[in-house]
């Protein structure tokens, strides 16, 4: 519990000392270029990242280089509509005061819900919901 504990706020941390970073990039370095050059950067560190937390042992299938077909049809899609709402998000960055923008963000779990019961049929909890609007909320409220 302690390890999720720390993980959690160092992620929360590490979030949002990108946000602002990334609030001084859009001065510097067009909408597209950036949000191409944060895509590789992100590969970059999950490729390097991957490699120290998941054991292959603990993954089944880890040694076989075989991704199925059906992966694609959601990968895809999801990639596309990541780097459009990165993009997005720079040109928001650019135009808005940092305070502005970032609350939005919070407004992300109530897409991720409505895309889970659109394309994969799973239906959010009660608790689920009540944690999603709480966060909503507070974002109206910031």
């Amino acid at each position: 519990m302690f390890t999720g504990l720390l993980l959690a706020t160092l992620s929360g941390i590490g979030w949002a000392s990108a946000d602002v970073l990334r609030k001084q990039l859009t001065a510097d370095i067009e909408p597209l270029r950036l949000s191409i050059q944060l895509a590789l950067i992100q590969l970059a560190v999950v490729v390097l990242v991957a490699g120290t937390v998941l054991y292959p042992t603990e993954i089944a299938g880890w040694s076989e280089l075989r991704i199925d077909r059906g992966y694609w049809v959601y990968a895809v899609p999801g990639y596309i509509c990541t780097a459009v709402g990165h993009f997005l998000f720079i040109k928001a960055l650019r135009t808005s005061e940092l305070s502005l923008t970032i609350p939005f963000l919070s407004f992300s779990p109530i897409f991720v819900m409505g895309m889970g019961i659109v394309l994969l049929g799973e239906w959010p909890t009660v608790v689920a919901c009540l944690g999603v609007s709480i966060v909503a909320l507070a974002a109206v409220f910031l």
